[in-house]
């Protein structure tokens, strides 16, 4: 088993991005699902895993890419996590049933929900999520990674706010606002004016899950602000304890590497491998508002690290944004989304 930390040293000087992601739970029969998933290049995929029979397909929708297709067979990683492939492309492939699917192809990453035979319920949709989003160097606002975090407000009324480093449940304070489109197969169409007219800015997936929570990916397309994805969970107005947190988790990083680690209080360890020593973070629950997690760790002879995520209970999963500051001025920092389940 490879760690995904050393990726962290060698990425900070390339600018390069990882998408990280692990898996709970197993399912011996196997189980057969689509996804609506968002690409890092902010891009639309279908993607359709069978784990029964190990198979895989994608289609890009929209986006770069659109057109593009690809099938091949999966094989099972020898982890503790019972959901984690390898594609016959020799990319990683996680998928969780009803619940999230994350993977490679190429040099582009991305994060799906399941697809729905009907449109999005504005019900389901309304209301304010927690969220963390990613651009990847080279879009047209973006000459470096960037990352951030917020909230997204969905209105009855078909409008929708989003807030960044700022909690639109309590007031906040709008950076963006547009229209939404209920589309087809559960996505929603995001809208902004630009030049006195409606473009589109992103695709929304909405997934429900058995819990009754609401999460949400988004892909950005280019509309001049920048090309990326966002991931995010609707507020549950309660607080997150440590112990909903704490356990053992598998992770698997966009290379393919796996990477152990454990969440106990306030402490996130990540295991030691090769050279390289094991980190610890920090953690603040419900900071900077309620049902956000930060955290806060020293990479020995590098700098410093951080992240701010949430977790779903659901699917007992981490999910969230690393942020690498090197002490190195000449090395620009870097950021890493990440999912990660427990095992």
């Amino acid at each position: 088993m490879k760690i995904g930390i050393w990726r962290v040293l060698f990425l900070a000087s390339f600018s390069a991005s990882l998408i990280v992601s692990g898996s709970c739970g197993s399912n011996t029969s196997g189980f057969v699902q689509s996804y609506n998933a968002a690409a890092n290049i902010g891009d639309l995929l279908n993607v359709t895993v069978d784990t029964g029979a190990l198979t895989y397909s994608y289609q890009f929708l929209q986006g770069d890419l659109a057109g593009v297709k690809g099938a091949g067979t999966l094989t099972r990683n020898d982890s503790s996590a019972a959901n984690i492939f390898s594609t016959s492309d020799g990319f990683p492939l996680v998928a969780i049933q009803n619940e999230v699917v994350i993977g490679q192809i190429g040099s582009d990453f991305y994060l799906g929900v399941p697809t729905s035979t009907s449109p999005v319920s504005v019900t389901d949709l309304v209301g304010v999520y927690n969220y963390v989003r990613f651009f990847p160097a080279g879009t047209s606002a973006n000459p470096l990674d960037t990352s951030n975090f917020g909230t997204l407000k969905m209105n009855a009324d078909g409008t929708w706010q989003v807030a960044e480093q700022s909690n639109l449940g309590v007031k906040g304070t709008p950076i963006l606002n547009g229209t939404y489109n209920l589309g087809s197969n559960g996505i929603v169409e995001l809208f902004i004016v630009v030049n006195n007219g409606a473009v589109k800015l992103a695709n929304l997936a909405l997934r429900t899950n058995s819990s009754g929570q609401h999460f949400v990916v988004v892909d950005f397309t280019d509309t001049g602000i920048a090309k990326g994805i966002g991931f995010g969970q609707k507020q549950a107005g309660t607080y997150v304890a440590s112990g909903d947190v704490d356990g053992n988790y598998t992770a698997i990083f966009g290379n393919g590497s796996l990477d152990q680690g454990s969440v106990k209080g306030t402490q996130l360890n990540i295991q030691a491998v090769g050279n390289f020593p094991s980190i610890s973070y920090t953690l603040t629950y419900n900071n900077p508002w309620p049902g956000l997690i930060t955290g806060t760790s020293i990479i020995p002879g590098f700098g410093k690290a951080s992240f701010t995520g949430f977790y779903s209970q659901g699917s007992q999963s981490l999910y969230g944004v690393f942020t690498v500051n090197a002490t190195n001025s000449l090395i620009p920092p870097i950021s890493l989304p990440f999912v990660a389940m427990k095992n």
